[in-house]
């Protein structure tokens, strides 16, 4: 083996700034996890005499950390995109779907009890637990910016093109439902429409990418199963 074969290639400046581009992003989901982890220790706190409804409230929580944590790992573990999409569009859609919905925090927020409550905590849960068995099947193919890696047509993906971006939605209208009112309709339809044209962007990354997407989309809806 040669001098030149053992000698370790320097990184160009744009593999450095796309590290750089994933430790930010991941630091950024990091972040997010902050008011998770503070609910999960109050929860804790109180855990004698905790009824059902505050119990499930407590998982959904963890499931929320625990994907934020997931999807972190990933975005820094991630693989080099084989192609991708440039321009501040694909950015900005990206980054309004995974973060806009931090914009619930600045509105008042209701506490739930009954069936109500129940149904908001189920949803978040269901849509974290579906959202954390997505991104494991994804891997190092998972990502914040469209970009094309490998192309995952099994396990969630076999029913539908974009189960993360479902799941997300399940949680999304759950943690409305803390809030119910015109302010947090209009962030929740303002992040499905942002979620909308990411799939849309993700969708022409991964068809210039792989000639046989054509083939998977053609028989798989994009968010429900035979319908959507």
């Amino acid at each position: 083996m040669s001098a030149i074969e053992l000698a370790p290639q320097a990184a160009s400046p744009r593999m450095e700034s796309a590290g750089i581009r994933r430790l930010a992003t991941a630091f950024g989901l990091a972040v997010l996890a902050v008011p998770g982890i503070a609910s999960i220790h109050s929860h804790i706190g109180a855990l004698d005499g905790m009824d059902a409804a505050r119990f499930v409230d407590l998982l959904g929580h963890v499931m929320a950390v625990l994907f934020l944590f997931a999807a972190a790992s990933c975005t820094v573990l991630s693989l080099a995109p084989r192609h991708r999409t440039r321009g501040w569009r694909a950015t900005a859609s990206a980054l309004c779907g995974s973060f806009f919905l931090i914009s619930f925090n600045f509105l008042p927020r209701i506490e739930l009890s009954g069936a109500t409550g129940m149904l908001s905590s189920g949803l978040i849960v269901g849509g974290y637990l579906a959202a954390l068995v997505t991104i494991a099947r994804l891997g190092r193919s998972f990502s914040i910016l469209p970009g094309a890696r490998r192309l995952v047509t099994d396990g969630p993906y076999a029913l539908v093109r974009h189960p993360l971006y479902f799941a997300e939605e399940l949680a999304a209208f759950g943690l409305f439902l803390h809030y119910q009112s015109l302010e947090a309709g209009l962030i929740l339809a303002l992040h499905l429409l942002f979620q909308l044209d990411r799939m849309r962007q993700e969708e022409a990354v991964l068809r210039a990418a792989f000639p046989n997407y054509a083939t998977y989309a053609a028989r798989t809806k994009r968010l429900l199963p035979g319908i959507f």
